[in-house]
């Protein structure tokens, strides 16, 4: 009993211990009105980690990473890091000041605080205290000798302090502050933005079929619905984590609990996505996204009906369609797009939607893409045609969706813009395939009926693409995912552009296959969160090697023979 009561009497001390340190910490010392704090992790350990990565990108290269690091120092004002602790994190706030240049505060621990200050510019003003070098060129703007009554720990508390913790590179962004701060300013954009856009509506030209004081009305609501989103953020913490094998940032944004935008996310329901793994396996981009569909698609066909002018009969089936989707229920869509063989339409893209009931989402579908018909805007001339049961997957009927663009001579006297159009879609020009399936609609873009057929036998087959590796560090069930593989697209392209009639690139398409770059995303998830959204970004250094070896691959068609 007396070991028990001695080691708890040591936690005790401990955590007590540890309580003192943190308050006598920089984020203790700045007062809650700092507008940005920048934290950077264990400078020596956190710059052993940038080489350790290069290492791996390109090796030997870490090596000048870490030969070139005392040159942090200049970013402290203290070029020959005199007297500085790099085992300890370094934190730099600011202060904005309106139109005058902002104020920098330093808060550097040191190991000798005379030496350190010795160094810095006769321009600073400093003072030490508890390991601390805190230095400014605005004398007001450091802290006190005593910690702040209202200290910006405490407007940090929660997750914010939890995620600038974590983070090698961290920056908090007071973002209420801010707004408050700048309230004057940004009524004065609101009232700016309003006047701009009745200028331009009074000034524009008519346009038929358009009611160009709806789209710009519509304008100057989007415009007023991000001012009051910023009004109503709290904090952005943003934290970048370094490792062997990429680089993870996570954004935490935060809103005033029970304002407009917080009510406004709340709805939006999260998913797994995990049909993502049987989308085509050479796409090079792949989505996922998971909403309120009924919300976001009643806003987005009553932003249409707003800006169709005199157009009745298509302004009756878009309120038509407005109200018969609230009698359906969405799931998460999933999709991806690549670029494929010119001659078939370079642009492919698969879909995958979650609808019930699916057969009066499709009569609705049908009846709206009808009522398109045949317009015509400034030269251009557009016409839409829908092939109801034109071919068949299996048991099921596909319907084929058509939009034909022609130019007018004086638009494309050159007939440029058509011949690309045939480039980017193919001989059928831009022609949507969708199949409505039991609680799904599988639709394609490009490389005609075998395309589809070939996505639907990856959806009902139990084979699944080596995708997960791009999912490493995601939100696992986020709102909305985007998987890029950059290089992959750009070897698709380079060989697509290579296939393009008439236009003389000196590219072998064989070599482009035979480069075999293994297949690597960058990672973009998000997710709502109570009051909160949550965004992480991952890059692996699997895409930066991918690049690195397009570059080799160029500098040797051109006979430059690489680095």
């Amino acid at each position: 009993m007396t070991r028990i009561r001695c080691a708890a009497a040591f936690l005790a001390l401990v955590a007590v211990g540890a309580s003192a340190l943190a308050a006598d910490g920089p984020l203790n010392q700045f007062a809650s009105d700092t507008d940005v704090v920048v934290r950077f992790k264990t400078p020596k350990a956190t710059i052993e980690k940038v080489a350790r990565m290069v290492d791996k990108i390109q090796p030997g290269f870490g090596a000048m990473v870490r030969q070139n690091s005392p040159a942090i120092g200049m970013l402290i004002s203290n070029p020959a890091l005199t007297g500085v602790d790099q085992t300890k994190d370094w934190y730099i706030a600011i202060h904005t000041n309106g139109p005058d240049q902002p104020s920098v505060v330093f808060a550097i621990p040191t190991t000798n605080a005379k030496a350190a200050d010795a160094a810095l510019g006769e321009q600073f003003s400093s003072h030490a205290a508890g390991g601390w070098l805190y230095y400014s060129e605005d004398e007001d703007a450091l802290p006190g000798d005593s910690a702040p009554v209202q200290a910006l720990a405490g407007v940090m508390r929660g997750e914010p302090t939890t995620l600038f913790e974590r983070g090698d590179i961290s920056i908090f962004v007071n973002i209420a502050n801010l707004t408050t701060k700048y309230a004057d300013e940004l009524e004065q954009a609101q009232e700016q933005a309003a006047m701009a856009i009745q200028q331009i509506g009074e000034q524009a030209p008519p346009t038929p079929g358009m009611d160009i004081g709806a789209l710009l009305n519509a304008y100057s609501e989007i415009f007023n619905h991000l001012i009051r989103g910023a009004q109503d953020t709290q904090q952005l913490t943003i934290a970048a984590t370094i490792a062997d094998d990429g680089i993870l940032f996570e954004d935490y944004l935060s809103f005033t609990s029970g304002s407009s935008t917080a009510n406004a996310l709340r709805n939006h329901p999260r998913n797994a996505m995990a049909g993502l793994t049987k989308l085509p396996a050479d796409a090079t981009v792949l989505f996922g996204a998971s909403a309120d569909m009924q919300q976001l698609t009643a806003w987005g066909m009553s932003f249409s009906s707003s800006m169709l002018g005199d157009n009745q009969d298509l302004k009756a089936q878009l309120d038509t369609f407005n109200t018969g989707i609230k009698s359906i229920t969405f799931g998460p869509m999933i999709g991806s797009f690549s670029l494929g063989n010119p001659a078939d339409g370079m642009f492919r893209t698969v879909s995958v939607m979650e609808v019930s009931p699916v057969e009066k989402y499709r009569d609705m579908m049908r009846s709206l893409s009808e009522s398109m018909g045949r317009v015509e805007m400034n030269g251009i001339t557009q016409e839409t045609t829908v092939q109801r049961d034109a071919e068949s997957v299996g048991s099921d009927k596909v319907d084929i969706v058509t939009v034909v663009q022609d130019f007018d001579e004086n638009l494309d006297p050159t007939g440029m813009q058509k011949q690309m159009q045939g480039v980017m879609f193919g001989p059928e020009g831009l022609a949507t395939r969708m199949l409505y399936q039991k609680g799904r609609v599988v639709s394609s873009l490009g490389g005609g009926k075998a395309a589809l057929e070939a996505a639907v036998r990856n959806l009902d087959g139990t084979a699944s693409g080596q995708i997960e590796a791009g999912r490493k560090g995601m939100i696992d069930d986020p709102n909305l995912l985007v998987l890029i593989d950059l290089p992959g697209l750009a070897m698709q392209g380079i060989k697509a552009a290579s296939e393009i009639p008439g236009l003389p690139l000196p590219i072998d398409g064989q070599a482009v296959d035979n480069l075999k770059l293994p297949q690597s995303y960058i990672g973009f998830s998000a997710a709502v969160e109570p009051d909160a959204v949550r965004i992480k970004t991952r890059i692996p250094v699997e895409q930066a090697q991918s690049l690195i070896a397009i570059g080799f691959f160029f500098q040797q068609m051109q006979g430059g023979g690489g680095f």
